[in-house]
């Protein structure tokens, strides 16, 4: 990992730790305000507003923030997929396209068990068939 990457990744984690800190203390605010009733609509819509985020989101890290208590459990996700997350090429996301639309999409659609087999294969066939046509080389004309 280059400086620049560190010096970005770390940018990140600050940002990332301050919009955590300023989310916990407006909800330790607003449960402070209301004690043991139960919150208002309009005051969690206020503070949702206030901090950039819909209201099923502001009562998502409520629940979340009353079940640890600590800043890192209202701190904003991160977007996108994980660095270890797994990715279909082209290939195989053809090869499942195509059986689904030739199998599953019928008037007598069969089980998706059914056609999860015949994604499997078919896709087995295909790995199967690239990596013969790749150890055996360039073809040559007869």
């Amino acid at each position: 990992m280059g400086e620049q990457e560190t010096i970005r990744q770390n940018e990140k984690i600050e940002r990332r730790r301050e919009d955590g800190c300023r989310r916990e203390e407006a909800i330790r605010s607003l449960l402070k305000r209301h004690g043991d009733k139960r919150l208002t609509i309009s005051d969690v819509e206020e503070v949702a507003w206030e901090l950039g985020v819909s209201r099923p989101t502001m009562y998502r890290l409520i629940k979340s923030y009353r079940a640890k208590g600590t800043v890192s459990s209202v701190e904003p996700r991160s977007r996108g997929r994980r660095k270890d997350c797994l990715v279909l090429d082209r290939k195989r996301e053809k090869l499942i396209a195509l059986a689904i639309q030739e199998i599953y999409l019928k008037p007598e659609r069969p089980t998706l068990t059914y056609l999860i087999e015949q994604v499997g294969a078919r896709c087995a066939r295909g790995v199967a068939a690239a990596s013969l046509a790749h150890n055996q080389g360039p073809r040559r004309p007869d």
